[in-house]
């Protein structure tokens, strides 16, 4: 499983001498390589490995193995906002594991586990199809408030612009014919 990011130096005062010495697209990929490497963190913290490989469907990976994949053929920055969004799966997730009422559905990633369990929607139904739409949203809106606490450094804007890009292929996917 090849990591998403290379180990960045250990020694602050000589990784600090090296970006002073960098051109600002050198620190830009030092700064997003170890915004790489908090998230990896954060979801290790989780119980979660990443797994970053080329072609890779970006999804969570519940139960026994508990995997985040992502497609490592993006840019760094899409990387991080890809993260983020499945980091909000995981969020959502134990939103629901830790809710008082565990048989009522919570938007995320745990709403395909909860859907599974109880049969309540027919595979290509609408109601389905709205449920998995909203669930991709709450995910992509619990991923950005994760990456302002997480000081993930992507900004708004360019994070709304990879948001838009995925929600638009899944309202394109829930539009098609059932």
């Amino acid at each position: 499983m090849p990591p998403c990011s290379p180990p960045l130096p250990l020694v602050v005062s000589v990784q600090q001498s090296q970006q002073s010495q960098q051109s600002p697209r050198g620190r830009a990929k030092a700064t997003e390589i170890h915004q790489m490497q908090r998230l990896e963190e954060w979801i290790g913290t989780r119980g979660f490995e990443l797994e970053c490989s080329p072609g890779a469907e970006d999804c969570v990976i519940f139960g026994s193995t508990r995997m985040v994949s992502i497609n490592s053929r993006q840019s760094r920055r899409s990387k991080i906002a890809t993260l983020l969004h499945e980091c909000g799966h995981i969020l959502i997730y134990e939103a629901r594991r830790r809710s008082k009422n565990p048989a009522r559905p919570v938007a995320g990633a745990s709403f395909r586990d909860w859907e599974t369990e109880t049969r309540r929607y027919a595979p290509k139904s609408r109601s389905r199809k709205v449920a998995v739409l909203t669930e991709e949203l709450e995910a992509w809106e619990r991923g950005w408030a994760l990456g302002r606490r997480l000081r993930s450094g992507i900004s708004k804007k360019y994070y709304d612009g990879i948001r838009i890009k995925a929600v638009m292929t899944y309202v394109r996917a829930t539009s098609a014919s059932p």
